[in-house]
Order: structure tokens, then sequence, then C-alpha cells
């Protein structure tokens, strides 16, 4: 079990921000950005304890999410803020260079900073995320953008109401047989932590989680792709309904250097159910590239999980 005492940062605007970091002060550092709404579990239930003995790790929470405080200003919930503080936390850090991983909504915030500041990045892997508007890509089903946009605007709108029906929906009896028979996550996914992260993100604050997800549909990326001039990494499910398989087909052919690794049966959980295969495909991938400074590891790709 790798364990890591929060530490706090100082956004460009004064939000506190809550972050850790784990692993050798010398190895490379890698930087993880997570998905909207979710818990440090999709990361520290397998991925993390396998890239720990190799790699100095940071990962963080958006504002207003699990320990980093509300943002001020109520709308200071863009995909652009979002990245300005991961720089932030590079600098806090005094992170010149490093690799990034984006999970989900992370793969946004990640491209955006690599559009303000490509120098700092070595390699970047990619997982189960989308360079735009994933709403308009949700399930396959386009036309289910304007009723999903309409269900976040009213939430913002009526914060309090958005509050119980998060309650009742994430925290209550029913969330993880309904995640299973809706696709969300794989039916093998470990309970305990799945668990732990739908009540942490039934307990949220309303308005910073539920403008998360509707100002992530006010964004794009599509124009940094192809100016990616590093070696990229694509992990995906070929289950998941909230990043459909074409979506990183598309992304996969815009890039300049890709590698994708589809997940036959992975769903948008794959953190959780496969966090260490994933792990361990990232090791690999940098090993390829030079990037891991020596550190060991298997050069033969092992089978998909």
């Amino acid at each position: 079990m790798v364990t890591a005492p929060p530490r706090h940062a100082r956004a460009a605007d004064g939000t506190e921000l809550l972050y850790r970091v784990a692993g050798p002060a010398d190895a490379p550092w890698l930087v993880l950005g997570n998905g909207a709404g979710c818990s440090e579990e999709f990361w520290t239930t397998a991925l993390v304890p396998t890239l720990a003995p190799r790699l100095r790790l940071l990962w963080w929470n958006y504002r207003g999410h699990h320990g980093s405080a509300p943002a001020a200003d109520p709308t200071a919930y863009r995909i652009e803020h979002h990245a300005a503080d991961l720089l932030a936390l590079l600098d806090t850090e005094r992170i010149a260079s490093a690799v990034f991983l984006g999970f989900s909504l992370g793969v946004q915030v990640t491209l955006e900073a690599y559009r303000r500041r490509p120098a700092a990045f070595r390699a970047l892997a990619l997982v189960s995320g989308s360079d735009e508007d994933p709403l308009a890509t949700f399930a396959g089903l386009p036309l289910l953008r304007p009723l999903l946009c309409g269900m976040f605007d009213l939430g913002v709108a009526l914060p309090g109401l958005a509050a119980r029906v998060m309650r009742l929906t994430l925290g209550g009896p029913l969330a993880v047989p309904f995640a299973r028979a809706t696709g969300f996550c794989e039916r093998d996914v470990p309970e305990a932590p799945f668990r732990a992260y739908l009540a942490q993100a039934a307990a949220l604050p309303a308005v910073p989680y539920v403008r998360t997800l509707r100002l992530m549909a006010e964004h794009s990326a599509r124009d940094v792709v192809p100016q990616v001039a590093i070696p990229t990494l694509l992990v995906s499910g070929l289950e998941d309904t909230m990043t459909p398989p074409g979506v990183m087909e598309r992304i996969r052919a815009a890039l300049p250097d890709a590698t994708w690794l589809p997940v036959a049966g992975g769903r948008h959980t794959l953190l959780l159910t496969r966090g260490g295969w994933v792990g361990r495909r990232v090791l690999e991938f940098l090993d390829r590239r030079g990037l891991l400074s020596g550190a060991r590891t298997s050069s033969t790709a092992a089978p998909a999980p």
C-alpha cells in the first residue's frame, strides 16, 4: 500500500488545491489527472502501487473536489481553469518536465495544459477520455447532448436539488447495480473502492461538480492534438460508453506519434479493474522510449487483460 500525506498549493486565483506525491525522489516525474468527480481510489487501488517504485508521482484533486477548495468565483470551473491549476502545481513542486497521464476529464485538462506549456511535457498517456466535448459522443448518441446539458444547467441553477439527487443516486443502495447494468463499470469492478468513489462523489459540493461536468462540453483541444510532438500512449476500453472507441481512434489518427491499446471488455472504470495492467503498459511504453532513466521493465508486451 502506497501512502502519501496531503500537500497544498495555491492556484493563480488563490484557490487551495490538495495534491499528493509518492515515489523515489530521483525518479522521473509522472503527473496524474483524474476524471470529473473521481476520487483518489482510481489511482491508489492499483495504478499508483504499480508505478510508484519506478516513478515520482503527483496526483491532485480539482477545485471543489475531494479536499481542494471551491473557487471563490462559482463560474471558474472551465477546463482552462483546471489546466492552469495543473501548471500551478508544477510550479509549486518545481517540476520542469514530466510525463502526464490524463484519465477521462483529465485528457482534456492535460491537452489544455500542453497547449500552454508544451516544453514541460516529455510524453503523454491518455486513458478513456476525449479531446473535446465528451457529451457530444456520450454512449455514441449525440442526441443525448442537449438533455445532459439541460440537466447540468438545472443542477447549477438549483444546487440544493442537485445535491439531493447526487446523494440519492450516487450514494444510494442501487448505485453499484445500476452502474453495472448501464455499462458504466465492468462487472468485476472491485466493490470496496468503487463504493468509496461513489460515496465521495455523492458528497461533493454540487456547484463545482455539476458546473465542471457542464463546462467540459464547452471545451475543445482538438486543434492541439496534431501539434503534440511527443510520444503518446492511448488506452481505452472497447465497451466504454462514456468514451466510445471511435473517440480514441480519431485521436490516434490525428497524433504524429501514438500507440493505442484497446482493451477488450474494458469500460470507464478501467483503472479500478485493470489499473495494474495499465500501469505495467505505461512503464513498458516509457522504457521503450528511454524515459525511465535506467529503471528496469520488461520489453515483452503482456497479453491483454
